[in-house]
This record gives structure tokens, sequence and C-alpha cells, in this order.
């Protein structure tokens, strides 16, 4: 012999997802244990998969170019969106589409930040072709032209007063607001301030 030290192959488990020492059949403790109860193998788990490999394996393509998700979901029938887990934080599934293929930050989505719109409007739609970016006012503007805004069917506020001309107000975001209400809360906070209430009683 040369002097040259053979070495041993060193052998690795025949799952393709896998590179732990194989204890039976060729396989891991693992992926022996998935193939005796008639499992794939070679199918990585939700742990291993990367974000957008989980991402895919919860949506069906449609022929009309729309993503469905199939995953969890949150609101009510007919206005029904998808969501997902995604660093720690619970978000859309629309929102999720565009920080994965759109490179969008997750902080610059939200309450206060852009909003995901749809062009298609369908709501479970994730396919990122299919989105786009607004604020929070042209949402707002997006959902009456489509006619999905349920405020703008409501003909009275939450305390009963009627939705007329004189008696609303629209905010800055684009959002309905009454102004009875608004005459009230002002004398509430008024009169707190003032150390009475709107009976003259002092506050305690």
């Amino acid at each position: 012999m040369s002097g040259e030290k053979v070495q041993a192959e060193v052998k690795i488990c025949k799952s393709i997802n896998c590179n732990r020492r194989p204890v039976a059949r060729g396989m891991c403790q693992k992926h022996w244990k998935i193939w005796r109860k008639g499992g794939d193998i070679n199918k990585k788990t939700v742990y291993e998969m990367t974000p957008i490999e989980r991402f895919n394996s919860k949506i069906e393509k449609r022929s009309d170019g729309c993503w469905i998700w199939l995953g969890s979901n949150r609101g009510r029938d007919g206005m029904l969106y998808g969501s997902e887990d995604y660093q720690g934080r619970r978000v859309g599934a629309h929102q999720l589409a565009m920080i994965l293929f759109k490179g969008v930050c997750i902080d610059e989505l939200g309450v206060n930040g852009f909003h995901v719109l749809h062009k298609c409007d369908v709501p479970l739609c994730v396919n990122p072709s299919h989105l786009f970016l607004g604020t929070h006012k042209e949402n707002m503007a997006d959902k009456i032209k489509k006619n999905r805004c349920t405020m703008k069917n409501k003909t009275h506020c939450p305390k009963g007063h009627e939705y007329t001309k004189e008696n609303t107000y629209i905010s800055k975001n684009g959002a309905r607001h009454c102004r009875e209400c608004h005459k009230l809360n002002e004398r509430r906070r008024r009169a707190k301030i003032s150390g009475k209430s709107e009976g003259g009683e002092k506050w305690h």
C-alpha cells in the first residue's frame, strides 16, 4: 500500500433531507419510524421547511390566477382572510405574501402602516401579483368602491344617532363619525377637566 490511510465511507440516512447516521435499513431512527408507519421519508416536516415552502404548502393555485389560502383564517363568511404565524407574530396571509415575495418589511404593515389590498377582490387570495400596498384611507376607499364596507350600510351609530348629512363627518383617515357622539364626548371631557359632572356634582 502507498501508506495512505483508507478512510471508511461515511454513511448517512438515505432520506434526501437528512444527514444523520443510519441505524436500520439505511435510515436514521426518525425516518425509520416514519417508514415503518408507511410515511414518506423524503417529505419535509413543517419545522424543516423554509418559510416559502410552508407558505406554498397551504395554497391552492386556481386557473383564474388566484392563490387561495387553505390554512387558518379569520373573519366572517364572504370576508374571510387567511392568517399565519411569522417571526412570533400573527399576520394576515396576504400580508405574509408581500413579506416573502415582495420583500416588504413586517414593521411597515399594520394599523399604523401600510395595508395590503386586493386587485382581484378575493379576500383569501395570496397571489403577490394580485396584491398592492395602500394607506388606511386608500384601503377604506377601496372597500367602499367594492361594496365591502359594512359601515356604509349602517344608518345609525352605535349609540343610536342617525347618520344624517348634518350629523356625520369624515375624519382624515376616511372613517365616518357621529357629530352628536362627538359633542357628548367633548362635554364629558370638559366636565372631567373642570372636576364636575354634567349635573354639576363633583367627581370623586
